[in-house]
C-alpha cells in the first residue's frame, strides 16, 4: 500500500456526496492507536494516508477523465458507497470497472447507505438494489442464486452499523487487521479522550476547557493537541450541528458556534490556515442561522457579517477557486438577505447584485456543474424578489420566470436530487406573487396550483418534513388571498382551514422557528378577513386576536423587524374594521388613534 499515491479511491452517487465527504474526513483523519502501530510494524505510521474523493461534476462524454482513472490506478483500495443511487450511476459502475481492471477484487469496500443488497434476482431488478452492477453480484446472484455469499460491507442504514462502526470496520479493511481488535483499541481510546465530548450535546463548555490545556502544553504537544482540537471543532460544527438541528436544540446549536467563535478569535485572519479560515466562517454561519432563527435578526446580521470577512480573505488567497467563490457567495446572500428583513433595501441590493455576480463567476468556472448553474438561478430569485418588493412586478416575473427554467432543467439532469423539486415549488410561488402584483390573478392561481401539487409529492414521502408542511401552509394561504381578490371566499375558506392544519403540525415539529410563527400569524389574519365576509364576526375576531398575540410576541423578540412591524399594525387595523361583537367601541377607537400613531 505504501507505493500507492492513495489509501483509497471513493466512488459515490451525487446524492450521497454528503456521505462520502464525512467518510472522507473520518478516514483521513483517523489516528491509529500506538499499539497497533508496533503490530502492523511501523512506530512512524500514524494516519491511514491519502483518500481520493472527486469533488467535481464529471463530464457529459461516455468515458472517465483522465485525472480519475490515474487516480484510480494509484489507489490500493477502492471505498464503494451503496445505495439505489449508485446502483444506477454510470459513473460509479464506471469507476469500478476501471478499478477492477488493475485490482483484484478483495480490494473493493462497500459502504451501504440505502436500499437492499440483493434486492435484485436473476435478470430482473428493483429501485432498491444497492449494490452497483459493476462489483459483480449480480451476475454471480442470477447464475448459483444460492450459492451468492453477501459480501463483508460496512452498514449506515437505521438499524445498521451506525457510522462509527462503519468507519471502524473500512479501516480494519484497509488496514487488514481484525475488527474486534481494532474496536477494543478504539473503545480505549475514546474512554481516555472523548468523556468530555457527550457532555456537548448539553452545554458545550468542554471545548474550553480542552482549549485551556493547549495554551499549558509543551510546544512539542500543541501541534498535536492544536490538530485535536481542530478535529473535535470540525465534528461539533458539522456532525454535532446536524443531530442538534434534527432535535431542535437551537440552545446547545448557539453554544457550539460560540465556543468555535472564541477559539479561531484568538488570532488574526492573516495568521489563521485556509481550513482554520473554513470552519471559522462555518461557524460564524452557524450562529448566523440559530440567531435568525431565533429572531435577533442585528444579531444574525453581526455573524454573517463576520462570515464574509472571513469567506472574504479566503477568496483573496484564492481567487480563482470555485469552492472559494461558492463559499464567500454564501456569505454576501445571507447579509443582503438579512439587510432586506431589516428594511434596508438600498444595501440588500447591493449584495444581491454582488452574490448574482459572484454566481455568474461559477458558471464561467464550470458551466457543467449543475450546483453552480443553480447558484445563478438563486441569485435571479433574490432580484425578482428585491423588485416585488420596490414595485417592479414586470421584473420580477422575468427573474423568477429565468430561475424557474434554471430549476427545471437542473431537476431533469439530476432526477435523484430531491432538493431540486422543491426550489421549482418556490419558483412557481414567486412568479404567482408577481403576478397578483401584476393584477394577473389566474395566472397567479395557475402557478400556485403547480407549486402545491410539487409539495404534496414530496410530502408523500417524508410527511414530518417541516419545510414542506411551512411551504404548503404558505401555498394555501397565498392561494385563499387570490380566491378573495376573484370573489370565491368559500373557496377561500377551504384553503385557509387547511393552511391552519399545516400550521398545527409545524408548531408541533419546530415550535421556536419565527418564520413558521409569522406565518401561521398571516394565516390567521386572512382567516378573520375572509370570515368578517361572511358574517362570522365573534369567529372572525378570535382569528385577528389570535394574530396579533403572535406578532406581538415577535415583536417583543426583536423590535427592529420592519416586516414583523407592517404585519402587526395591518392586524391592528383589521381589528379595528371588524370589532367582536357587542365590543367596546371606545376601546376600538382607542386602539385606531394608536395604530395611527403608530403608522405615522
Amino acid at each position: 500500500m505504501s507505493s500507492d499515491a492513495y489509501t483509497a479511491f471513493i466512488t459515490y452517487s451525487h446524492t450521497d456526496a454528503r456521505i462520502a465527504s464525512w467518510l472522507q474526513r473520518a478516514l483521513e483523519s483517523y489516528r491509529l492507536p500506538p499499539r497497533l502501530q508496533k503490530v502492523l510494524g511501523s512506530t512512524q505510521r500514524r494516519r491511514l494516508g491519502r483518500i481520493f474523493r472527486d469533488r467535481e461534476e464529471l463530464s457529459a462524454g461516455g468515458s472517465l477523465a483522465d485525472t480519475i482513472r490515474n487516480a484510480l490506478g494509484e489507489s490500493a483500495f477502492l471505498i464503494v458507497v451503496c445505495s439505489p443511487a449508485a446502483a444506477r450511476s454510470k459513473w460509479v459502475n464506471l469507476e469500478i470497472s476501471e478499478f477492477l481492471k488493475t485490482h483484484p477484487p478483495d480490494r473493493v469496500l462497500c459502504v451501504i447507505v440505502g436500499g437492499e443488497p440483493f434486492s435484485v434476482t436473476g435478470t430482473s431488478s428493483t429501485d432498491e438494489e444497492c449494490f452497483p452492477p459493476a462489483l459483480g453480484y449480480r451476475d454471480s446472484l442470477a447464475a448459483h442464486p444460492r450459492n451468492v455469499v453477501e459480501p463483508v460491507a460496512a452498514d449506515m442504514r437505521k438499524g445498521g452499523d451506525g457510522r462509527r462502526l462503519a468507519k471502524l470496520k473500512v479501516v480494519a479493511g484497509l488496514l487488514g487487521v481484525g475488527l474486534d481488535e481494532l474496536v477494543q483499541r478504539d473503545a480505549q481510546r475514546r474512554n481516555r479522550r472523548m468523556l468530555g465530548v457527550s457532555m456537548l450535546s448539553v452545554s458545550g463548555m468542554i471545548v474550553m476547557a480542552f482549549l485551556s490545556i493547549i495554551a499549558i502544553d509543551a510546544r512539542n504537544e500543541e501541534r498535536q493537541r492544536r490538530s485535536e482540537a481542530e478535529d473535535l471543532i470540525e465534528f461539533m460544527i458539522g456532525d454535532l450541528r446536524n443531530r442538534l438541528e434534527a432535535v431542535g436544540r437551537l440552545d446547545v446549536l448557539d453554544a457550539v458556534g460560540n465556543k468555535a467563535i472564541e477559539y479561531y478569535s484568538q488570532a488574526d485572519l492573516d495568521e489563521h490556515t485556509d481550513a482554520a479560515l473554513g470552519r471559522r466562517a462555518r461557524a460564524f454561519h452557524l450562529l448566523g442561522e440559530v440567531d435568525d432563527l431565533r429572531g435577533d435578526v442585528q444579531e444574525a446580521r453581526a455573524a454573517f457579517e463576520n462570515a464574509y470577512v472571513t469567506t472574504d480573505e479566503l477568496l483573496r488567497r484564492s481567487p480563482t477557486e470555485g469552492d472559494r467563490v461558492f463559499d464567500h457567495a454564501q456569505s454576501v446572500f445571507w447579509v443582503g438577505y438579512l439587510d432586506w428583513r431589516l428594511g434596508d433595501f438600498s444595501s440588500a441590493e447591493a449584495f444581491f447584485r454582488e452574490y448574482l455576480s459572484l454566481a455568474n463567476r461559477l458558471v464561467v468556472i464550470d458551466p457543467d456543474n449543475v450546483d453552480w448553474v443553480v447558484e445563478s438561478a438563486h441569485a435571479n430569485l433574490n432580484l425578482g424578489v428585491y423588485s416585488l418588493q420596490t414595485g417592479a412586478p414586470r421584473d420580477a416575473v422575468s427573474y423568477f420566470a429565468y430561475a424557474l427554467s434554471v430549476y427545471e432543467h437542473a431537476a431533469l439532469r439530476q432526477p435523484d436530487n430531491g432538493e431540486l423539486p422543491w426550489l421549482v415549488a418556490q419558483a412557481h410561488a414567486w412568479l404567482a406573487d408577481a403576478h397578483v402584483a401584476g393584477r394577473s390573478f389566474e395566472a397567479a392561481s395557475s402557478e400556485r396550483l403547480a407549486e402545491a401539487q410539487i409539495y404534496q409529492g414530496i410530502l408523500s414521502n417524508d410527511p414530518e418534513n417541516k419545510d414542506i408542511h411551512m411551504s404548503l401552509m404558505t401555498s394555501h394561504r397565498q392561494r385563499a388571498e387570490i380566491s378573495i381578490q376573484l370573489g370565491n371566499v368559500a373557496t377561500a375558506l377551504v384553503d385557509l382551514f387547511d393552511a391552519e392544519g399545516y400550521g398545527e403540525t409545524l408548531t408541533v415539529l419546530d415550535p421556536e422557528n419565527t418564520l413558521a410563527a409569522q406565518e401561521i400569524a398571516a394565516v390567521f389574519r386572512e382567516l378573520g378577513v375572509a370570515l368578517a365576509y361572511t358574517g362570522d364576526g365573534d369567529r372572525s375576531a378570535s382569528y385577528l386576536e389570535r394574530a396579533d398575540d403572535i406578532m406581538s410576541r415577535l415583536l417583543q423578540l426583536e423590535p427592529g423587524v420592519l416586516e414583523w412591524q407592517v404585519m402587526w399594525l395591518d392586524v391592528q387595523l383589521l381589528r379595528s374594521r371588524f370589532p367582536r361583537v357587542g365590543g367596546d367601541p371606545d376601546a376600538v377607537l382607542a386602539s385606531l388613534r394608536e395604530t395611527i400613531e403608530r403608522l405615522d
